[in-house]
C-alpha cells in the first residue's frame, strides 16, 4: 500500500504497527486514574500520524474482508503474545504476488538511489516485531544514522529507546558481537543436538534465541570484507543475516531506482530480487513508526526518541482538511416517551433498528458508517467533513460520489423498513448533513443526556437514576466494528467517560449500598480489565465486605492481562494485595457480602 509521502509497504508492517498502536494505548489504559468527579465526555487522544493511520486501518479491514470482527486492543496484544521469532521477511511484490525472503543466511547489498529507503523499510519492520526478544538488529552508527537521518549525536540515544536495535560504532565491533552469538548458540545445538537455530528453539524455548540482522554500509566493509562474508556465511544456520547499503560482491546485490524498483541483479540469489518492487520508507515515515513502536514498550522513563532530520508535521490538503473530533454533546431530544422508527445502536456493532426488526438487508456498509459519523456529530457535518472521515483514499470527486450514494441508499433502505414515503432521515441544511433526531434514535445521545443530568443534579443521591441509566447503557465498547481512525479515538474517550461515571456511581452507593457499589466496579473493570486503579479501587471493595478469595482472582486477572504487554503489576498494587490479604479486617458500617 502507498502512503501520502509515496513510501510503499505491505500488510505485515501494517499488522505490527496495528498491534503497536494497541499496545500503546493499553499502557495508557493501565495507568489512567479514573476522575470520578468529572462528569463529561473529555478530550479525544491525539490524532494519529498519517502513516500510522493508513497502517492502522488497512490491518483491521483483513478482518472485515475475511467475515471477521475486529479484533479488540486486548485481543490483538493477546494474539500476537505467542508470535515466534520471525525467519522470514516480506520485502516487496513481484507480478502482484508478494516476495518474501529467508532471514537466516541473508547477504545481500542494496545499491543504487533507492536503497536506503528500502534498508530501512527492512529495518523498521523488523523492530516492529522485536519485542519479546524475537529480532535483534544490529547495525553500525554510520549505518544507523543513514537508514533514520539522525544527526551525529543521535544513533545511541535511538538504541536506547528502540528495544531489539543494537549501535556499534564500527563493523568490528557488530562482527564481533555476532561472533560471540554463534558461538552461544553452536554450543547450545550442541547440546541439544539441534540442526538448527529453529530446531534449538523448539529444544529450548525459555532461551532467547532472536532473529538476528546485521546492517552495516560499504564504506563500514571496506575493510572487513572477508571476515563479514565468512561471518555470513557461517551465521545461516544460527538464524543471522546481514544487509549491507552499497554493493556486495560477495553476495547477492540489487540495484534499485526511488521507487523501489529492481533494475538490475547480480549473484547467486539474483533471481530471487530479479524485477521486483521492494517496499520502502522515507525518514519522516519511519520517525512516526518508530515512534509508535517506541511507545509500544511502554518506554516512558527513555529519553524521546531523536527525531529524523526531515520530519515535518503533518498537514491537512486541501480536498482532505484535517478531522476535529466535535465536543459531544446530545441533541435536543423529543420526548423520550415517544418511539421513533428508527434506532441507531452504537455501543456494540453499529446496528439500525425499527421497531419491528433490525435492519439487515438492503442498508450498506458505507451507509450504516455514515450514519455512525454523523451520530457522532450531532449538529451536522458538512460533505467534505463526511469525505475526510470515511472515504480519505479517495479524490473529492470519487468521494463526493461515494457520499451521496451512501446518504441516497440510507434514505431508500429506511423507509422501506419505516413503511414511510416522504421523510429524508437524513436532513441537508445550510451546507451540513444532520440525522433527523425526530426519526432517529441514537443510544450515544441517551448516553450523554444521563452524564449531563448526573453531571447537573443537585447532590448525590439525585444523581443515582441517571448514573445508573448511564450503566445500563454502556453495554459494550462504541461502534466495536468500525476501523476509522476517528470511531478508535472516539471509542476511547467514551471508554474513559463511561468509567468515570462508573466510578463515580460506587463511590456514592459504597457507605449505604456496598453490593451495588462491587456491581458496579466489577462492571468498570470488565470494560477495562487492564487498568490497575480500577482492579485496586475494586480490591478494596471485595476487601472490606470481607471477600479475600474475590481479591486474590482479581489481583490474578489483572496479571493475566498486563503479562500479554510483558509487565508485572506495579509493586504499589502487588503491596495493596498484600496488606488487604494481611489485614482481613471490615470497616465498621460495612456488611459483609
Amino acid at each position: 500500500m502507498r502512503l501520502p509521502t509515496g513510501a510503499l509497504v505491505g500488510l505485515s508492517l501494517a499488522a505490527a504497527i496495528s498491534i503497536a498502536v494497541a499496545a500503546s494505548r493499553l499502557h495508557r489504559r493501565r495507568r489512567r486514574v479514573p476522575a470520578p468527579d468529572h462528569l463529561a465526555a473529555g478530550e479525544p487522544e491525539p490524532a494519529w500520524p498519517p502513516a500510522i493511520r493508513i497502517l492502522r486501518k488497512a490491518h483491521l479491514d483483513t478482518y472485515a474482508a475475511t467475515g471477521q470482527s475486529s479484533p479488540s486492543d486486548v485481543q490483538l496484544v493477546d494474539a500476537a503474545f505467542t508470535t515466534e521469532a520471525p525467519t522470514h521477511l516480506t520485502v516487496g511484490i513481484r507480478d502482484d504476488e508478494r516476495l518474501t525472503v529467508a532471514l537466516s543466511g541473508l547477504s545481500v547489498g542494496l545499491d543504487g538511489p533507492g536503497a536506503t529507503d528500502v534498508a530501512r523499510a527492512m529495518a523498521t519492520e523488523l523492530l516492529a516485531g522485536a519485542h519479546r526478544s524475537r529480532v535483534e538488529l544490529v547495525t553500525t552508527r554510520r549505518a544507523a544514522m543513514a537508514l533514520f537521518a539522525l544527526a551525529n549525536d543521535h544513533p545511541d540515544q535511538l538504541a536506547d529507546t528502540v528495544p531489539g536495535l543494537v549501535v556499534t560504532p564500527d563493523l568490528g565491533t557488530a562482527l564481533r558481537h555476532l561472533e560471540t552469538e554463534v558461538v552461544h548458540r553452536a554450543r547450545m545445538m550442541n547440546d541439544h543436538d539441534a540442526p538448527h537455530v529453529i530446531a534449538l528453539r523448539a529444544a529450548d524455548p525459555a532461551e532467547h534465541l532472536p532473529t538476528v540482522m546485521l546492517i552495516a554500509t560499504a564504506h563500514d566493509a571496506e575493510r572487513s570484507t572477508p571476515t563479514l562474508n565468512a561471518t555470513l556465511q557461517l551465521a545461516g544456520r544460527y538464524g543471522i543475516g546481514g544487509v549491507l547499503l552499497g554493493p556486495w560482491p560477495a553476495g547477492t546485490t540489487c540495484r534499485i531506482d526511488t521507487d523501489g524498483q529492481v533494475l538490475d541483479t547480480e549473484g547467486p540469489h539474483a533471481d530471487t530480487w530479479a524485477n521486483a518492487r521492494l517496499f520502502h520508507l522515507t525518514p519522516a515515515d519511519t520517525a512516526e513508526l518508530l515512534q509508535t513502536i517506541r511507545a509500544a514498550r511502554d518506554v516512558d522513563d527513555a529519553a524521546p526518541a531523536p527525531p529524523a532530520e526531515d520530519a515535518v508535521p503533518a498537514q491537512a490538503s486541501d480536498e482532505h482538511p484535517a478531522n476535529t473530533p466535535p465536543t459531544l454533546q446530545p441533541p435536543d431530544l423529543k420526548d423520550e416517551q415517544t418511539a421513533c422508527p428508527v434506532r441507531l445502536r452504537l455501543f456494540g456493532p453499529v446496528s439500525v433498528e425499527t421497531a419491528d426488526a433490525k435492519i439487515t438487508t438492503g442498508l450498506r456498509r458505507i451507509s450504516r458508517d455514515l450514519l455512525a459519523f454523523l451520530a457522532l456529530h450531532p449538529e451536522g457535518a458538512t460533505r467534505e467533513e463526511a469525505i475526510d472521515a470515511i472515504w480519505q483514499d479517495r479524490d473529492l470527486r470519487g468521494g463526493s460520489t461515494m457520499f451521496h450514494t451512501a446518504v441516497n441508499n440510507t434514505r431508500q433502505t429506511l423507509r422501506k423498513a419505516t413503511g414511510l414515503r416522504e421523510p429524508m432521515f437524513i436532513t441537508y441544511a445550510a451546507g451540513r448533513y444532520q440525522l433527523d433526531h425526530n426519526l432517529i434514535d441514537v443510544d450515544l445521545w441517551h448516553f450523554l443526556r444521563a452524564l449531563d443530568t448526573a453531571a447537573n443534579a443537585a447532590n448525590d443521591p439525585d444523581r443515582v437514576p441517571a448514573l445508573r441509566h448511564l450503566a445500563g447503557l454502556y453495554t459494550g465498547e462504541l461502534a466495536d466494528d468500525l476501523t476509522y481512525e476517528w470511531a478508535e479515538r472516539e471509542r476511547e474517550r467514551i471508554r474513559r467517560t463511561a468509567l468515570d461515571a462508573l466510578v463515580r456511581l460506587a463511590n456514592i452507593l459504597k457507605t449505604d449500598h456496598p453490593d451495588d457499589a462491587l456491581t458496579v466496579l466489577e462492571q468498570a473493570f470488565d470494560h477495562d480489565p487492564i487498568s490497575e486503579p480500577l482492579a485496586c479501587d475494586l480490591m478494596r471493595l471485595q476487601a472490606d465486605l470481607g471477600n479475600l478469595d474475590a481479591v486474590r482472582r482479581t489481583h490474578r486477572l489483572l496479571a493475566y492481562r498486563l503479562n500479554d504487554l510483558d509487565i508485572d503489576p506495579a509493586p504499589e498494587t502487588d503491596r495493596l494485595l498484600a496488606d488487604l490479604l494481611r489485614g482481613g479486617r471490615k470497616p465498621s458500617g460495612i456488611r459483609p457480602a
